[in-house]
């Protein structure tokens, strides 16, 4: 899926500027800019501010990835899948 006009096959830092542009291909990832609680992350990783240019997202991204591998997977009877995923069964 193309996520973005400028890199259409990259989750990168175009992806955010286009969010903060009112570009975002899909409308769902558009409220991403409407939104009071995601507002400041779309603009922290769009970059421009004191001229980092989107770097933050270019060093944040792979290390929370990374954090995310060493998450342990509950299987069988460890866990559960949530009907709605703020409430526990």
């Amino acid at each position: 899926m193309v996520l973005d006009k400028d890199s259409p096959c990259a989750f990168d830092v175009s992806f955010f500027k286009s969010v903060r542009d009112g570009n975002a291909v899909l409308e769902s990832v558009q409220r991403l800019w409407s939104d009071a609680a995601t507002q400041s992350a779309v603009q922290k990783y769009a970059g421009n501010v004191r001229g980092l240019l989107g770097l933050r997202f270019a060093y944040e991204f792979p290390r929370a990835m990374v954090r995310m591998s060493s998450a342990a997977v509950k299987t069988s009877g460890q866990g559960e899948v949530r009907r709605r995923c703020s409430r526990i069964n």
